[in-house]
């Protein structure tokens, strides 16, 4: 099949599902692979992103040199939508012809992760879902068929860091933290702490997607004030992880960055125990077993930071990282494509496609029956049919 034939469009309405999937992107245009990227407009401050976040995403793939469309696709033919959640599925799907949808996941480790995140009902939109892990396919595979393809936004990184004069560079990559979300480590004994081993360690700092731009993370942001360096979360970590000695995290699946990029990794703030059914979340078992230091005791900070400088201990992750990421750097890429190319020839079971767009036709009339049984639908039914009027109306 001619590649120009095949169309792909992207849906991208964040800053860290930009990164998951930009070299994606760019290995697209290098093989001529004609692509559309939807990047919706958005004027409303939330608690997950701020107003402007989507502008800037649109900015980023301008500076790139590519221009991503601001209005819904309509009346297009795409092989494959890819997206990193369910968004405006509905829309997208009702407006376009679209053969094959897929989930790409910008984390490692589900079991760290809020239950929404590995809920049916936000996965029946999907044919297929690409994860980062071997762990996470296996996961995911509960839900619909997953792929482990490496972790792409690491594609074009190399690690090749030679052992500092002076003072060895802390990364930290806390998580959000929100407590009845997400158990973060963000919390003003652990920085203060850190600040103390200014002494001793360079301390960075690259901040979550939503510490750094929500509007009511002011104080938050503030903690980090004194840092030696402070990231935002449009820093691509790709860009700062080879700067690093040695990164500190918590539950954020920016932990697994570390280990994909051969640095050590130490864990601070994880909380009591989370389990996933009856399996302990990865973050944590990897403690239990002695593979990654950790600890919930800001006093033990320099203690778990040495050993996870320990020889020793970066053999344990190295060994780790084998098993747990199949594909790296350029391998990546490759496996994206075959998967990708997979889709282009129908190299598919039917069978299994028409079950999945069985279960997605579903999920829509859900959707759809609670929206029109709902009283905000029934008190603007008048407006919604003066609007089509309208339109309809020659000018």
């Amino acid at each position: 099949m001619n590649k120009q034939e095949n169309k792909v469009l992207f849906y991208i309405n964040g800053q860290v599902f930009l990164m998951a999937m930009m070299p994606a992107i760019k290995e697209l245009e290098r093989n001529n692979i004609p692509f559309d990227i939807f990047v919706p407009i958005t004027t409303e401050e939330t608690m997950w992103q701020s107003a402007n976040e989507c502008q800037e995403v649109a900015n980023c793939l301008e500076q790139n040199g590519f221009f991503p469309l601001r209005d819904l696709p309509e009346n297009n033919k795409y092989d494959v939508l890819y997206s990193s959640s369910p968004g405006f599925y509905d829309e997208i799907s009702r407006r376009n012809e679209i053969k094959y949808h897929v989930k790409y996941n910008y984390y490692a480790s589900a079991t760290g992760k809020p239950p929404i995140y590995y809920a049916q009902s936000s996965l029946n939109y999907y044919d297929y879902i690409l994860c980062l892990c071997e762990p996470d396919a296996e996961a995911f595979s509960a839900h619909a068929k997953s792929y482990s393809v490496g972790n792409i936004k690491l594609a074009n990184y190399r690690r090749n860091r030679t052992a500092p004069v002076g003072k060895k560079v802390i990364l930290y990559l806390p998580t959000w933290g929100n407590a009845k979300e997400s158990m973060s480590s963000i919390s003003v004994d652990i920085v203060q702490k850190l600040l103390k081993l200014k002494e001793k360690y360079f301390i960075t700092v690259k901040m979550h997607n939503i510490t750094s731009f929500a509007k009511n993370e002011e104080a938050r942001r503030g903690l980090f004030d004194e840092f030696d360096k402070v990231y935002d979360a449009s820093t691509p970590i790709a860009d700062i992880l080879n700067d690093a000695d040695v990164v500190l995290s918590d539950l954020s699946s920016a932990a697994f960055d570390a280990i994909a990029g051969d640095v050590p990794l130490a864990l601070i703030g994880l909380g009591e125990p989370i389990y996933l059914g009856k399996k302990l979340c990865l973050h944590q078992q990897l403690v239990k077993d002695g593979i990654v230091p950790g600890s919930n005791n800001p006093n033990e900070l320099e203690t778990i930071i040495e050993k996870a400088l320990s020889s020793e201990c970066f053999s344990k992750q190295q060994k780790m990282k084998k098993d747990m990421f199949k594909y790296e750097g350029q391998e990546c890429l490759e496996a994206f494509m075959k998967f990708q190319n997979d889709l282009f020839e129908d190299r598919v079971d039917a069978w299994y496609i028409a079950v999945r767009s069985a279960i997605r036709a579903n999920q829509h009339s859900a959707i759809k029956e609670a929206y029109e049984n709902s009283t905000s639908w029934k008190i603007t039914r008048p407006l919604r049919a003066l609007s089509k009027f309208l339109k309809r109306k020659p000018k």
